[in-house]
């Protein structure tokens, strides 16, 4: 039997042409060897689906990114529960709720003064954030 490569394109193209076949799920696979010795697809390591994973969940709340948002905006580069609380409507409970989730994340760091939480955006895990992403 030939070499797949060297194969006729069932569509009528030269050999070695475009052949892509479908998965189970509907992605087309290129069948052709690569030149860089790369296979075609290739699986994410658990350690960063895991992170990936815990990332997109603690962000996958828009309670949570705008509170992400705020946090990271803010003009000290802290902001206090209460003012969280205020600027979103929400109840302490809920922000604490939320805070609670962001930073089991890492995404933000959390200093207790007296009665009130101090919030500020952790910015090493910001620079793992933009690496996973391009990761991915």
């Amino acid at each position: 039997m030939p070499f797949m490569n060297q194969m006729a394109d069932p569509a009528g193209g030269e050999p070695g042409g475009n052949r892509a076949t479908s998965t189970p799920g509907g992605i087309a696979v290129d069948e052709r060897p690569r030149p860089t010795g790369k296979p075609a697809v290739r699986a994410l390591p658990p350690e960063i689906s895991e992170r990936a994973s815990e990332l997109f969940k603690a962000l996958g709340d828009p309670t949570r990114l705008r509170l992400l948002y705020l946090i990271a905006g803010s003009d000290t580069s802290e902001i206090c529960s209460h003012e969280l609380s205020v600027a979103l409507e929400v109840s302490a409970p809920t922000i604490t709720h939320h805070m609670k989730k962001l930073a089991a994340a890492r995404l933000v760091n959390r200093e207790q003064r007296g009665k009130w939480a101090y919030y500020t955006v952790n910015p090493d895990e910001f620079d793992r954030i933009h690496a996973l992403i391009h990761e991915l």
